[in-house]
């Protein structure tokens, strides 16, 4: 009986680490491989370890294609959310002193970076997109998808700099 018990504890043990192996797998790969411009850190230590992100949290997903994607979301600082409500407030009030209509911004209380890699058949992944999610005073949630080079924002997390400025970042509503 003891013999039994002990096999089954040993097989359910068995079970759950290849079922939770294969579960954290894509995140582990992602999080733990290296992009080709820079193999010193991995792409965890660059996301994870970035200066102007609160948080950072990692998620496997599968698409109704079946392709298989991981997402970094990454909370921007509040410190870069009130500079960007201070330049919105800023451009608000330079309109109003020139004689401008303008309405009041609608401040931001979060912004997010989803940061997404592609699962290649091969085991391989690729940096594949970005996504900007911004949560409004208002209620409101804005999203706003980057089809930018790799460059503009995943280099500045590598060398831990500030990002550039892009459009549907700094345009005022």
């Amino acid at each position: 009986m003891n013999k039994l018990l002990v096999m089954c504890i040993y097989l359910a043990m068995a079970v759950c680490f290849v079922g939770c192996n294969k579960i954290g797998g894509d995140v582990s790969l992602v999080k733990n491989g290296y992009l080709d411009f820079d193999k010193s850190i991995t792409v965890g230590q660059a996301l994870d370890g970035y200066k102007s992100f609160d948080k950072t949290e990692w998620k496997a997903i599968k698409t109704e294609q079946g392709r298989k994607i991981v997402i970094c979301d990454a909370l921007l600082s509040k410190e870069l959310v009130d500079k960007y409500n201070n330049l919105l407030q800023s451009v608000y009030e330079e309109r109003i002193r020139n004689g401008n209509s303008a309405k009041e911004p609608d401040y931001r209380i979060s912004r997010s970076m989803n940061y997404q890699f592609t699962i290649n058949n091969d085991g391989s992944f690729k940096y594949s997109g970005l996504l900007l999610i911004e949560k409004l005073k208002s209620g409101r949630v804005k999203e706003c998808g980057l089809n930018i080079a790799l460059n503009e924002y995943i280099y500045p997390v590598y060398s831990n700099n500030s990002f550039p400025g892009v459009s549907c970042i700094t345009d005022p509503d």
